[in-house]
């Protein structure tokens, strides 16, 4: 029975990605060096801020400090989340029907929390959420479990009651490493046999996974 619904937020219930990735674009670009969305998808995509941030100095050889850096790309995307972004397919669907069905909802984000709530109160649905855990309130961002198991703790359910939904790679690993159940919904990057294999199911989008969540509830 799932009792319990922690949603990532990247991706899945937002479609930032895209945003995120045109922002590394950006910042790369003022040093001279490019990004493709492959080299996103695969080494970016789904992981916490400062890790993002170590990697770009560390593999472009950036003269920056990270701390400079994020602050550098803190910036520009509060500019850019103020022009407004769009939600995922199927958003407001699932979680009424949650609400409507008493499943429990969760959050659970690579995010910081002021960049988080911001897009979360610009769409309305910040008050859907029982609990909310940002990557800055545990101790290790995905694919480290911390921020779903954290999740699963404050909903005081069975952790074999609860289902994560994800669209990244290392979102998935994430729960998988917490024995958390996962459905993934892909967003840049399609699972291949592996993932697919450690995933209770594969849908591609909210609007399939409510009706997924209908039929096993």
């Amino acid at each position: 029975m799932i009792r319990g619904v922690i949603f990532d937020m990247d991706g899945l219930l937002t479609d930032t990605e895209p945003v995120y990735y045109d922002i590394f674009k950006q910042i790369l670009g003022e040093y001279g060096y490019s990004m493709t969305m492959q080299e996103y998808t695969q080494n970016i995509c789904g992981r916490a801020d400062m890790e993002n941030f170590a990697y770009l100095i560390e593999n472009y050889d950036l003269p920056i400090e990270i701390q400079d850096l994020a602050a550098k790309e803190a910036v520009i995307e509060r500019n850019r989340i103020e022009q407004g972004v769009p939600l995922k397919k199927g958003v407001h669907e699932i979680l009424s029907f949650l609400k409507e069905n008493d499943i429990r909802i969760g959050l659970a984000t690579s995010n910081l929390k002021e960049k988080a709530e911001l897009i979360l109160h610009a769409h309305g649905i910040y008050d859907f959420f029982e609990t909310l855990v940002y990557v800055d309130e545990v101790g290790r961002g995905k694919p480290a479990p911390d921020v779903f198991l954290e999740a699963v703790r404050r909903l005081n359910l069975p952790k074999e009651d609860c289902l994560v939904l994800e669209d990244s790679v290392s979102g998935v690993q994430a729960a998988v490493n917490g024995n958390v159940p996962v459905v993934m919904v892909p967003d840049l990057k399609q699972p291949d046999e592996q993932i697919r294999s450690i995933c209770t199911a594969v849908r591609k989008d909210l609007i399939e996974v409510r009706d997924y969540i209908a039929n096993v509830k």
